[in-house]
């Protein structure tokens, strides 16, 4: 009668332990699973986060290189209108006493240039 009550405890313990350990598990599988939506969540942020910085760095860079684009065309024409300068400078120089009329008409053209 005791081996049949024991055999009967015995199977009871181990139904009773093997549900308990079910119950754990399906817990532990239940708090990974939120931890890792937690996570998921965390992680999901930090990306919309890094996204969008990576979206303004590439508008600032285009901001950047329209603004180069516009002080190297603003250099060229400055250095153009510089030379400009040079060359009507020296002809002015060149000008004997009797170019009056030529001498005339360069200070007009550096005093345009130089009004540009």
């Amino acid at each position: 009668m005791w081996g049949t009550f024991t055999l009967i405890y015995t199977d009871l313990v181990a139904k009773t332990l093997s549900e308990k350990l079910d119950q754990e598990t399906k817990s532990s599988k239940n708090i990974l699973i939120q931890v890792l939506k937690k996570l998921d969540e965390h992680f999901g942020r930090q990306t919309e986060v890094i996204n969008n910085q990576a979206r303004v760095l590439d508008e600032n860079t285009q901001s950047v290189e329209r603004l180069s684009k516009s002080l190297q065309q603003r250099l060229d024409r400055s250095t153009t209108k510089l030379l400009n300068l040079i060359g009507l400078y020296s002809e002015l120089a060149v000008c004997g006493v009797m170019d009056g009329k030529r001498k005339e008409n360069l200070k007009a053209e550096i005093v345009n240039l130089i009004n540009e």
